[in-house]
């Protein structure tokens, strides 16, 4: 499926925006640039990107971008709901593991309602955390990948984002930092 071609002007984007109340505001998961790359090689102008994760960084790139955001309640990432028209996201984004449950079950859950959320030709992308969680082994991609192809989706790219953060014990210091984006497409024939 070829994406329309985006002739957006990149500049810094700022993180706007707010979290519900009832949910715990989560850290930007991408930088500016990182966010609207992301966007640009995965929807088209007007296309949906459902956020898990309510990512302040990526809704304001979805905005400056001409992109529709919709960041999916926290009640809603762990259950199948169909409902007709639910199938609408070109992109789904979500951080791996779950930062509120990070388990492989409740991964695997999440992976479960993304790719129920795809349109046909639709990508999932999942924000790896940089650091090896407690409830994985030292093959933890493997373990992702695995969940996904169980749900239905298979392994498209990854994307490493590099960037860096200030030192917390040198004034003025940046360190570089690192963060894997594994993008996923629905496996040939297999639907919602």
């Amino acid at each position: 499926m070829t994406r329309p071609r985006d002739s957006h002007r990149r500049e810094p984007h700022p993180a706007l925006g707010t979290t519900t109340p009832s949910e715990p505001a989560l850290p930007p998961v991408l930088d500016g640039d990182a966010a609207v790359d992301l966007l640009i090689a995965n929807t088209g102008p007007s296309q949906t990107v459902v956020d898990f994760d309510d990512d302040p960084v990526l809704r304001a790139a979805a905005h400056t971008t001409g992109r529709r955001y919709r960041a999916l309640p926290l009640r809603a990432q762990t259950h199948r709901t169909p409902s007709a028209g639910a199938a609408d996201a070109d992109l789904v984004t979500l951080a791996w593991p779950r930062p509120h449950a990070p388990s492989p079950t409740a991964g695997t859950q999440a992976l479960t309602v993304a790719a129920d959320l795809l349109q046909p030709g639709g990508h999932v992308a999942l924000l790896l955390e940089p650091a090896v969680p407690q409830a994985y082994t030292i093959t933890w991609t493997g373990a992702v990948l695995a969940a996904a192809h169980h749900v239905g989706l298979d392994y498209l790219q990854d994307i490493i984002c590099l960037h860096t953060t200030l030192d917390p014990h040198d004034d003025g210091a940046r360190l570089p930092q690192h963060r894997v984006v594994l993008v996923l497409r629905r496996q040939a024939g297999r639907h919602a």
